[in-house]
């Protein structure tokens, strides 16, 4: 098991004592099916764990984390499952074999290590699948994925390729391959050794458009090149469409940090999974749900609103002073005039007093919307990178309104607060 001491861990930099609560509730009665609510919840829990994954990103990036060493697996992971092994895990040992059952690595930005261990899943998981299949051969467990990506560290791709060779030769000993198995077979190796080689070719671009990125140099030309558009996009793009995602860090001693495990591994101690505490049958619906602070994001939309509509209550005032103006002008419509001045003072006050319940819970958003797990994203260095995480988490959060808006559902804030979790929870 490898040192926790030595590796980066994300929730050295959260507070996972805060809990924070959220209430909703429907602005209008709605009728929602049992399943429609099971798909609300479900849909918020996944967006809320999506969320607390683009801010510990940048945790990390604004920590000294590499974003060549940043990784995005490409199957998303099952509420089901217990993924008690997802914390800290040696690239070096059997460990390897539960990146491995997690999908294929992408990096945030191109790492020629993390891209051969992409590959190297990417065949061995073929050449398991013909191994299963050819009479007489013994499969090549998992387990030993290790001792190809060490070799490989340490002694080059063709070392590698060696090994994987020698094994293979041996657990098809006593098959017997057909002409086409043998085609097949050799075809598999054919590929995994092309696609190296392709990388290899155009390591050279592929470093000067990373400078390009760290350098803030970036032109029309680089993002329309062939090699930006296969190397550079794939975070991204797994970001966007991998429903839960496994994101982790590799550390400098090859140890992968898995980020916001407690979302994924059922035994993590760090209590900042949702909850949801209660919720009604009955139209309108109201529901109740605690999370960490990231579940801020809900919020955040909200308390954009109560800037806008400072800036809309100024505007009515403004409206009310040339009503004013035109009833002192025009004092043959005087009956007119101070009916429809009425009329705008009564949609002030009302605008008045919808601001002043916005503000009920002032203290509460102040307390945690500078967090650095909520403000993060803004302490990016790197403008290319910063762009591309802020263009995620907008993305994120019109999913979220919609999400909520859609089955008319609103926060209420005089129901919502932050609570602190007992210590006995981290004993």
């Amino acid at each position: 098991m490898p040192n926790e001491n030595e590796n980066f861990d994300d929730y050295d930099f959260k507070d996972t004592k805060h809990r924070v609560q959220i209430a909703i509730k429907q602005k209008k009665c709605k009728d929602l099916s049992p399943w429609q609510v099971s798909n609300f919840i479900g849909r918020l829990n996944t967006y809320y764990y999506q969320n607390e994954l683009l801010n510990t990103i940048a945790i990390a990036l604004s920590n000294g984390i590499n974003p060549e060493n940043i990784i995005i697996f490409d199957e998303s992971f099952k509420f089901d499952r217990t993924y008690s092994k997802l914390s800290y895990l040696s690239l070096l040992d059997k460990d390897l074999q539960y990146l491995y059952y997690i999908g294929k690595p992408y990096s945030l930005l191109p790492n020629k290590n993390v891209f051969v261990m992409n590959i190297l899943f990417k065949y061995f998981r073929l050449l398991y699948e013909f191994l299963n299949k050819t009479e007489n051969a013994k499969v090549i467990p998992a387990k030993t994925l290790h001792i190809y990506y060490d070799a490989y560290l340490n002694n080059g791709f063709n070392v590698l390729i060696d090994k994987l060779k020698i094994n293979i030769s041996e657990s098809i000993k006593k098959a017997k391959l057909t002409e086409k198995e043998n085609i097949q077979y050799n075809q598999i190796l054919t590929n995994f050794e092309n696609e190296f080689n392709l990388y290899s070719k155009n390591d050279k671009e592929i470093e000067r458009i990373k400078q390009n990125i760290i350098n803030s140099k970036m032109d029309v030309t680089d993002f329309d090149s062939p090699i930006y558009k296969e190397y550079f996009n794939n975070f991204q793009k797994l970001m966007k469409t991998i429903q839960r995602p496994v994101v982790a860090v590799i550390n400098k001693n090859n140890v992968a940090t898995i980020l916001c495990r407690a979302h994924i591994n059922k035994k993590a101690k760090n209590a900042v999974s949702l909850k949801l505490r209660s919720i009604t049958e009955n139209s309108p619906i109201s529901g109740l749900f605690e999370g960490g602070l990231s579940l801020y994001s809900t919020i955040a939309s909200e308390n954009r609103a109560n800037d806008l509509h400072k800036l809309h209550i100024q505007q009515e005032e403004s409206k009310v002073e040339q009503e004013k103006i035109k009833l002192e002008i025009l004092q043959h419509e005087r009956d007119n005039a101070i009916t429809k001045l009425k009329q705008s003072q009564l949609y002030l006050e009302n605008e008045r007093s919808r601001f002043e319940y916005m503000k009920d819970k002032e203290e509460f958003i102040n307390n945690i919307k500078d967090h650095n797990e909520i403000s993060s994203i803004q302490e990016i260095q790197n403008p290319y990178i910063q762009n591309q995480i802020q263009d995620l988490d907008n993305q994120l959060r019109n999913k979220t309104k919609s999400l909520v808006q859609n089955q008319g559902f609103s926060i209420d804030y005089q129901k919502s607060n932050i609570n602190i979790l007992p210590d006995d929870l981290y004993a």
